[in-house]
């Protein structure tokens, strides 16, 4: 998944290095120099984001689709006092979850067997993509979906996260 992201990366060390305010990392090099700074900045915004990047996929890696919309349910059960209704967003998510693996077989397949010659014929596979998928909604064989129960953490769940927080923020 980071590898996806190196472009936006590579964006971050850019702008982070060469439009961040401070001393140069070079001087002899006068304003082509990356930024002290900067440079130190880029490598902390890049690293939080690969850490981020490896605990969600520890997380999906870990949780089943069930276990993650009922928790998805149960943290969004407080919003019940705005008048949001939690089960809803957690069955749309469901039906989301259900379907994007099969959409994402099917545009990486079709991605790779796609020429890149022009713009025109990205826009043209796109629109096909984006049919294909309309003309696959109406054949879709619906499946029930049972939202889990909403059952609250336990203490150790509940006790890590805090923990991990509370030693983040002495660590500063």
């Amino acid at each position: 998944m980071s590898s996806r992201l190196r472009w936006f990366f590579l964006s971050i060390l850019l702008l982070y290095c060469w439009y961040y305010p401070g001393s140069p990392l070079f001087p002899w090099m006068g304003g082509l120099s990356p930024i002290k700074e900067g440079v130190n900045e880029a490598a902390q915004r890049i690293s939080a984001l690969l850490l981020i990047i490896s605990y969600c996929g520890f997380l999906l890696l870990l949780t089943s689709r069930n276990e993650l919309i009922a928790g998805i349910q149960y943290l969004l059960s407080p919003l019940k006092l705005f008048g949001i209704d939690s089960s809803s967003f957690a069955l749309r998510l469901a039906l989301v979850l259900a379907i994007v693996p099969q959409m994402n077989e099917r545009r990486s397949s079709s991605v790779e067997s796609m020429p890149k010659k022009s713009l025109s014929m990205v826009v043209d596979k796109a629109s096909e993509l984006v049919r294909e998928a309309a003309e696959q909604s109406r054949e879709y064989e619906y499946e029930t979906i049972n939202l889990p129960e909403s059952v609250p953490p336990g203490i150790i769940d509940m006790l890590v996260p805090a923990l991990l927080f509370a030693w983040l923020v002495l660590s500063l």
